[in-house]
């Protein structure tokens, strides 16, 4: 005889059971533990080989495979004798009430789905601050589309005025609610809930809402999860992140970011998530500013050269401009930049959502590059030929002088931008800076090309030595840049954003800044849970939020011995 102990976590209402099982998984599950029922069921060899042979088959299927493996686990799964239940009791991580409060309070809005009974995965919404003590919380229930349509279209009626709303929806319900009848009025009440927990979710079912939220709702979509069942969400969402742990590394292993803690979720969007949209979006702007600026100049030339197509400046160097001269330093800012130290960013959360607003990077920021660095170009341009106006320079100082005028201006331009400067930041730019001379005076020097009549043979050298082209520079470097400065004095000064009064609390630590208030939620709420009962979260835990490094603390048994 072939002896088989299956466990079903949480499966209790899928079973007929007797009410006194019933009973105490309810309990255990109101009471945050972790609901485990015990069967056993004794076959024959021959019942074992007969059911085996159409697993196999089934699980090589190429068509109809989920419906072959349900009807094969539906022959073997049945006909069990109950053994018992089990309530067990686990400790949250450290930090993880914390993070996903701070999550909150950056503008994320976090949906919790889990394979947990009802009463766990509400428990553990409330212990990790999920839900808040004066949230009115809705459970959606239903076993047609019918009802479950009818019953949205009811609380969204009623929630029309009320912004803080959490919802909880179980796994058959989920079933209905993501059909093409129901998506609308469940997307549409989702939306309108600050919380969202999906319980008794299948594997499937937690790929899927993630994929409905990414694609009907066109939102960016990050999935955390521990386990296998949840590597089919990682991978449908768009940032997918696993915690490694004692439930094997299937979702690290289909993770985009692996972490050993939930809590350094917190340090990874919040800090390095906002010094990624910081550094990118400056970068691309500056890109786009010294590509503008350079192009511009050269073209207020042929307007005095009858669009003739010859260049103030030589070839040379507008190769080496835009991959030696000017590309190291912006590319080393894109890595190093730090516009708020990671403690302030950790401290006001709400700082985060400047990312997802896109705040940095809009239609008018775009627009002000292209005007400063037109702006910039008319500069250089007309000071420098206003300075040698009806002189006896020739083509090549007069370039030399716009030549350098550019890489200075870039750099200075550069330098008004950046956040934090380190010594690493500084030594390149000088190097950069110092690398263009020798580099302009070598090929002046060595002329490569000078074959033609006019060529810039020892250029570089003499026009150093004039006092023009000192005083040209400077001034187009002031004229040219004081537009930008003016703007970011102003705006410093009068019109200041959360990131601004930030940076200003990091260096005037006494000063009170108008920073977005925070709010800490309740230690000992009182949920008004519509739709089923009122729940006292004492100690609810959940999949990898748990403590790895403690063992079980309690463990309660039921023994019962019951024919299914």
């Amino acid at each position: 005889m072939i002896l088989f102990f299956f466990f079903f976590v949480d499966n209790a209402d899928a079973m007929n059971i007797k009410q006194k099982t019933i009973h105490h998984i309810n309990k255990y599950a109101i009471q945050g533990l972790r609901t485990l029922c015990m069967a056993k069921r004794v076959i024959s060899p021959e019942e074992y080989e007969n059911w085996v042979r159409k697993h196999t088959f089934a699980e090589s299927a190429l068509e109809d495979r989920d419906q072959l493996l349900l009807e094969s686990a539906n022959r073997i799964e049945k006909d069990f004798e109950l053994l018992g239940a089990t309530g067990i009791e686990d400790t949250l991580q450290d930090g993880v009430p914390e993070t996903i409060d701070s999550l909150r309070k950056a503008g994320i809005k976090v949906w919790v789905l889990t394979g947990d009974k009802e009463e766990t995965a509400v428990q553990v919404a409330y212990s990790t601050k999920l839900f808040s003590s004066n949230q009115v919380v809705i459970t959606i229930t239903g076993e047609d589309q019918n009802t479950i349509i009818d019953r949205l279209k009811s609380d969204l009626q009623q929630i029309r005025n009320d912004n803080d709303i959490g919802l909880v929806i179980d796994g058959c319900t989920l079933a209905h609610a993501l059909q093409k009848e129901c998506r609308k009025y469940f997307l549409e009440l989702a939306v309108k809930c600050n919380s969202v927990v999906c319980c008794r979710a299948t594997p499937l079912q937690k790929g899927d809402v993630v994929r409905v939220i990414r694609d009907d709702l066109k939102k960016l979509t990050l999935a955390v999860g521990d386990g296998a069942n949840d590597v089919n969400m990682i991978q449908t969402a768009d940032i997918g992140i696993g915690i490694s742990g004692q439930e094997g590394m299937q979702a690290v292993m289909a993770s985009d970011f692996a972490m050993a803690r939930f809590r350094f979720l917190a340090r990874l969007l919040l800090v390095h998530g906002h010094w990624c949209y910081h550094r990118f979006t400056h970068f691309i702007i500056f890109m786009f500013y010294k590509n503008l600026v350079s192009t511009f100049v050269l073209f207020w030339y042929q307007l005095f050269s009858g669009f003739s197509g010859s260049l103030q400046m030589g070839s040379i160097f507008l190769v080496l401009e835009h991959v030696l001269f000017t590309s190291l330093p912006p590319i080393l800012n894109g890595i190093l930049d730090k516009d708020l130290t990671s403690n302030i960013l950790l401290s006001y959360p709400h700082l985060y959502k400047q990312g997802p607003k896109g705040q940095l990077y809009t239609k008018w920021t775009f627009l002000g590059t292209i005007l400063d660095s037109l702006y910039q170009s008319v500069a250089m341009y007309f000071i420098a030929h206003l300075a040698y106006m009806n002189s006896s320079t020739g083509i090549w100082e007069f370039g030399t002088t716009i030549m350098v005028s550019l890489i200075f201006i870039i750099y200075l331009h550069l330098g008004i931008e950046t956040y934090s400067w380190t010594w690493i930041q500084w030594f390149l730019m000088i190097l950069n800076f110092l690398f263009f001379w020798c580099c302009m005076i070598v090929i002046h020097a060595f002329c490569m090309n000078c074959e033609q009549l006019s060529n810039p043979y020892w250029v570089m050298e003499n026009t150093l030595a004039t006092p023009t082209h000192v005083l040209t520079v400077v001034i187009t470097a002031a004229f040219a840049l004081l537009p930008r400065f003016l703007y970011r004095v102003l705006q410093w000064t009068f019109w200041p954003t959360d990131v601004i009064n930030a940076k200003i609390q990091t260096k005037f630590q006494n000063r009170e800044l108008p920073l977005e208030e925070e709010i800490d939620l309740p230690e000992n709420p009182k949920p008004f849970l519509r739709g089923t009962q009122t729940w006292s979260p004492n100690s609810a835990r959940s999949h990898y939020l748990y403590q790895e490094s403690k063992p079980i603390s309690k463990v309660k048994i039921t023994s019962i011995s019951h024919r299914i």
